[in-house]
């Protein structure tokens, strides 16, 4: 006798019962509760819907005049800003300025760019800067000697120099290179 048939026989009969078996546990099962209550109540309403005028609104927001002064002007130059703005990314991307000897960067909001030498130098254990610091940048300014420092650290100063290009209307920035 051959026990391929069987087999095949024996794995019908399995499949027809795991199917059938599944089929029976999923359908639901009525609760007493549900078998109790009459079926009219077993069909569940909606709530009849409020036409669209009826509905409650949020308030709308009130109407502020729009203000006639213009806001104060920095007494900085377009460019000066624009100095500053390329100095602190470059800074802070690169960490130009470190807080200590294990070159923990400066955080960006302490970052402070100053175009002539504070009286505090001496008090750092780092720093170098290119001679003569300054002019503060200009609208005619096309390039500058400043100093980052980290405001609430005197572990380091760094001096850069700036060159505008009036090709591309943006600042060149490049750090001194620092000597322990």
């Amino acid at each position: 006798m051959r026990r391929e048939p069987l087999i095949g026989v024996a794995l019908a009969l399995a499949l027809a019962l795991v199917t059938s078996l599944f089929f029976l546990l999923r359908a639901p099962k009525p609760t007493r509760a549900a078998a109790q209550k009459p079926a009219a109540t077993q069909a569940r309403t909606e709530p009849p819907r409020r036409p669209r005028t009826d509905r409650p609104r949020r308030p709308a927001p009130a109407v502020q005049p729009a203000a006639v002064t213009q806001p104060a002007r920095s007494a900085q130059s377009a460019r000066a800003r624009q100095l500053e703005t390329t100095v602190l990314q470059a800074a802070v991307r690169h960490d130009w300025v470190v807080v200590d000897d294990r070159e923990t960067p400066c955080p960006p909001q302490d970052v402070r760019i100053v175009y002539d030498a504070p009286a505090d130098l001496g008090g750092y254990q780092q720093g170098a800067y290119f001679e003569p610091l300054g002019p503060g940048p200009g609208d005619s300014d096309v390039e500058v000697n400043g100093l980052m420092l980290c405001e609430g650290s005197t572990y380091q100063y760094r001096g850069f120099e700036a060159y505008y290009r009036a090709d591309r209307g943006q600042w060149d920035v490049f750090p001194f290179p620092v000597i322990e």
